[in-house]
């Protein structure tokens, strides 16, 4: 009977894979499919004249399948017959007694729970959108492979955590790395250029670049990729941090940073697909004795055109989110989705004033739990909450940009030590164009936090950081 149970289990979780893979007609919200073609075909026009248009990826759902559960299988092999992790001596007996026990709260570190479990379902997601399938059929994939994982790969109970926060963030990480990697793949290149391409793109998104080397799209000769409009910036420089707002306790940084907007907004355009539109923004300092680490993710699931003003362009959008802060102050990460408002407002031809207000619901969240730590390896707390951001930027054309942002999160967490924090990052810095791309930026940046607990005392806590660094616009 276990063993019936097991193999059930096994045959329930291909067979949730296969019928994902048999929704061959429209995708939900057929009109936000979104396909990222693979080459350009030309054809014949009817004046004569040549024209190019995009071929997608044709869709392959069984592999898709296939290798989603492969994925899970080879990680667990590697936990079980290499690295001799505990949790993976899995059996018939502990695949029915998660079964029977059901989900709970698991104690696993931040970095484990918040960062590498959405990696590992933007894998998941990733394989399938590699293989032609849409943005939101592949979200099946990430779900499925979660639970399969969860459920028959551990002989721990399957975490309630786990199977929220993996699809839910690697549904962003996924399409971003992905969207982001297709960037870089130019099948009309050949030699060592072509090599760096592949290898870029595979390293930015793993099973993009497995699927091109299964289906040898990797050495395909092809025509020119055809992309969307996207403005990559890279900045490095220094970053000072100052503990408890004393300037006596200054720890200097090395500092990077990437950002990425991809998509247009200007001129009345909407995104017609998921993530036509998004935002990425990621950093890193660096010092002998502490690591500051930085991810925002927002992706417009869907747009409108506001209207009310005709000589100003604004969209009112859904948006996906995922955040991750790691700091002297805290570390939170927040899967969250909202909607807001984008309004880019022409001044005159070279003047532009950039807003957008985002309110969203944070599905679910971690906060680090400072001395309040109550269960086995778990050093933060889980809740849910609210996210709201503001962004306002004051832009001279080809000459300087003022920005001020405002980022704050309210968590009530009910996991670990039950309480409410209040967490909030004020941005405001300047940027000045010295020559071609090249850019000074100034910035401050204000972290502070606040939280309240049932049975432990408060927690206030304040930093703030100067950055002095340079960038490069692509």
């Amino acid at each position: 009977m276990k063993i019936n149970r097991g193999a059930s289990l096994f045959c329930g979780i291909f067979l949730l894979l296969l019928i994902a893979s048999q929704l061959k007609g429209q995708d939900l919200n057929s009109r936000n499919d979104c396909n990222i073609p693979d080459t350009i075909k030309i054809i014949q026009s009817s004046s004569g004249k040549q024209q190019s248009i995009s071929a997608p990826t044709r869709k392959n759902y069984l592999l898709a399948a296939a290798e989603t559960f492969g994925m899970n299988m080879l990680v667990w092999g590697h936990d079980r017959y290499i690295s001799h992790k505990t949790w993976a001596y899995i059996s018939w007996q502990s695949i029915s007694n998660n079964l029977r026990h059901g989900f709970v709260w698991d104690s696993d570190e931040f970095a484990t729970n918040q960062f590498f479990h959405p990696y590992s379902g933007s894998l998941s997601f990733t394989s399938a959108r590699a293989n032609g399938i849409g943005f939101w059929h592949s979200v099946f994939y990430t779900v499925a492979g979660s639970l399969m994982w969860e459920l028959a790969m551990e002989n721990e109970y399957p975490s309630a955590n786990d199977i929220i926060t993996t699809p839910s963030s690697g549904i962003v990480l996924g399409e971003i790395s992905y969207r982001v990697s297709s960037l870089f793949l130019d099948e009309s290149t050949s030699g060592l250029e072509r090599a760096f391409r592949e290898m870029a793109a595979a390293l930015l998104c793993p099973m993009h670049g497995v699927n091109r080397l299964l289906t040898g799209k990797a050495w395909k000769t092809g025509l020119k990729r055809d992309r969307s409009n996207y403005w990559p910036v890279l900045s490095f420089g220094g970053n000072r941090v100052f503990i408890d707002q004393n300037p006596d306790q200054k720890q200097l940084h090395n500092f990077i940073k990437f950002d990425l907007k991809y998509g247009k907004l200007l001129n009345g355009t909407v995104p017609k697909k998921a993530f036509d539109y998004f935002d990425l923004s990621t950093g890193l300092s660096l010092s002998r004795t502490n690591s500051i680490i930085e991810i925002y993710g927002t992706g417009m699931l869907w747009g409108r055109n506001l209207t009310m003003l005709p000589e100003r362009c604004g969209v009112f959008g859904i948006f996906k989110n995922f955040d991750i802060l790691y700091n002297e102050t805290y570390k939170i990460s927040a899967s969250s989705v909202g909607s807001g408002v984008i309004i880019k407002a022409p001044i005159s031809p070279k003047i532009r004033l950039d807003n957008s207000v985002i309110l969203s619901g944070v599905i679910l969240g971690g906060v680090n739990s400072v001395e309040t730590v109550t269960e086995d390896n778990r050093d933060y707390n889980i809740g849910h909450g609210v996210n709201g951001r503001f962004e306002f930027s004051f832009v001279v054309k080809n000459v300087a940009k003022i920005y001020l942002s405002y980022n704050r999160y309210w968590l009530h967490t009910f996991v670990g030590t039950e309480g409410d924090e209040l967490i909030g990052i004020l941005t405001g810095g300047s940027q000045l164009k010295l020559f071609g791309p090249v850019s000074l930026a100034m910035e401050y940046i204000g972290y502070h936090r606040h939280g309240e607990y049932i049975g432990y005392p408060s927690v206030r806590k304040n930093n703030f950081a100067l950055r002095t660094y340079l960038s490069y616009e692509f």
